[in-house]
């Protein structure tokens, strides 16, 4: 039953498709150029738009599914003014935690990234060189890994944004450095809807697999584990604590729970308030500073595909994150960028505000009483994609240093700036998908002034420009 339910969302999905396709580019010949790269309606917002498969059942999703292939062309950009004002006030506030620092024995360097995704069979040297020296520069490397790698199951090719994934491991080793055959991934999130796609053995075997190439992970547990719900990685004399989780599974079956200890954040999609409960987040925390950890991530799967502003929902919980203890979130799902926040906690250098109009810079007091700043990357969007829309194919390195005082033994961090990956997606069977620093995409492949690339440049950064950290 459920394969003959996966087949027929396939083929609804192509025909959807092909004629989201043809009705796109005929409206899109028709119309005048605009220099927003989206379809905004300046009196109204579109029904589409307020489409989100989060959260809904299968007969629901099957109904759906046009209004969701629309939203996936066109995005949805729109959010209160207020909102777009606060986040445009902290992209200056952001530049101005942004420094080109050189870690030193006192320091690390980090570098994150969002969802790596299944893009079909994945070619053994897809990525650059460029883009693996990048990552190998810097001391931990941490991201969010969105599909099972089961190498005993098949890996499908068949269709872009598959329903069910599984990868191959090239997804991963096309980054190992030649030169000591090592990856760069310090830890990746298993935390996502996509976590059982494969059922329980397919996540329990990639687990496996990510523990033979020296990778850790965190946000998914064997049944059998010890009681801690996050990670830790000590470098430098740093000890960092993850904790990772999502707001739901595609696949969510109570049997999981035999086997499996999932970290989730209930009550954020579909939203209610009610129903949000961070006490497993907040217990995490407690055992981390126990644990003597001085720095904490948070990782959460949360929000909704293709929106280009968190919910207010979703401001309200990482806030809260905050106030529990976090030092840097690290969001994904959204599949496109949404902007950063910088929150003062304990009268962090509460005097810089002042600078910044009316629009108060977010302050917090926490229980802890330590002055401080946290980082809310709201989504880093898509790293690796087969998605064929150019926001969903532009990708992200930011990069941050993490300072210890070697005196107080209190930690702080400053910005290092971010590059942009672009992921060259085949549209032909047979051509090798390709991710390389947008720089190169965009002398290679963007240099004539066609149409569609003038489209496709106007749309890539917009993107970049509206995820507000400062670019080196």
């Amino acid at each position: 039953m459920r394969k003959k339910l996966t087949y027929t969302l396939t083929i609804v999905l192509i025909l959807a498709m092909a004629l989201a396709g043809i009705v796109r580019k005929c409206k899109v010949e028709d119309e005048a150029w605009s220099t927003l790269p989206f379809d905004v309606a300046t009196t109204y917002e579109k029904r589409f738009h307020h489409t989100r498969y989060e959260g809904l059942p299968k007969d629901r999703a099957v109904t759906e599914i046009i209004r969701y292939i629309k939203k996936y062309l066109y995005k949805r950009p729109y959010a209160h003014e207020h909102l777009k004002l606060y986040f445009q006030e902290q992209t200056d506030v952001i530049r101005s935690h942004t420094q080109g620092l050189t870690p030193d024995e006192n320091s690390l360097s980090v570098a994150l990234f969002g969802d790596l995704m299944w893009i079909g069979k994945a070619h053994p040297h897809y990525v650059s060189e460029a883009v693996v020296d990048h990552l190998h520069a810097h001391d931990i490397v941490i991201g969010n890994l969105e599909t099972p790698i089961d190498v005993h199951r098949r890996v499908p090719n068949l269709l872009p944004d598959y329903l069910t994934y599984n990868s191959n491991p090239n997804l991963l080793s096309a980054f190992t450095n030649p030169t000591n055959g090592r990856l760069p991934f310090s830890l990746l999130s298993l935390a996502n809807n996509h976590a059982l796609d494969r059922g329980v053995d397919g996540i329990l075997n990639t687990m496996q697999l990510l523990d033979e190439m020296g990778v850790k992970h965190t946000g998914v547990f064997p049944k059998a584990s010890t009681g801690k719900r996050y990670t830790t990685i000590v470098k430098k004399d740093i000890k960092i604590g993850i904790y990772a989780a999502t707001f739901g599974l595609n696949f969510d079956k109570p049997e999981y729970r035999n086997r499996l200890k999932i970290n989730r954040i209930p009550g954020i999609a579909p939203p209610d308030s009610a129903q949000i409960d961070m006490s497993s987040l907040e217990n995490a925390i407690s055992q981390m500073r126990a644990e003597g950890v001085d720095f904490v991530i948070v990782i959460p799967h949360w929000g909704y595909e293709f929106e280009l502003y968190p919910d207010p929902i979703i401001l309200r919980v990482a806030h809260a994150m905050v106030e529990a203890g976090a030092d840097l979130i690290v969001g994904s799902h959204p599949h496109i960028f949404q902007p950063t926040e910088v929150v003062y906690v304990n009268n962090y250098k509460a005097n810089h505000a002042v600078d910044f109009h009316d629009y108060q810079l977010y302050r917090m007091n926490d229980r802890h009483g330590n002055p401080r700043k946290a980082m809310i990357f709201y989504s880093l969007g898509n790293f690796v994609s087969r998605m064929y829309t150019p926001s969903c194919q532009i990708g992200v390195i930011s990069s941050l240093t993490i300072e210890k005082n070697a005196e107080t033994g209190a930690t702080d961090w400053v910005l290092n700036g971010s590059r942009f990956v672009y992921n060259l997606v085949p549209r032909f069977p047979g051509k090798r998908h390709r991710l390389m620093f947008y720089d190169e995409y965009k002398d290679l492949h963007l240099h004539k002034p066609t149409k569609r690339n003038l489209r496709r440049k106007a749309e890539i950064e917009f993107m970049m420009n509206h995820f507000g950290a400062s670019v080196i």
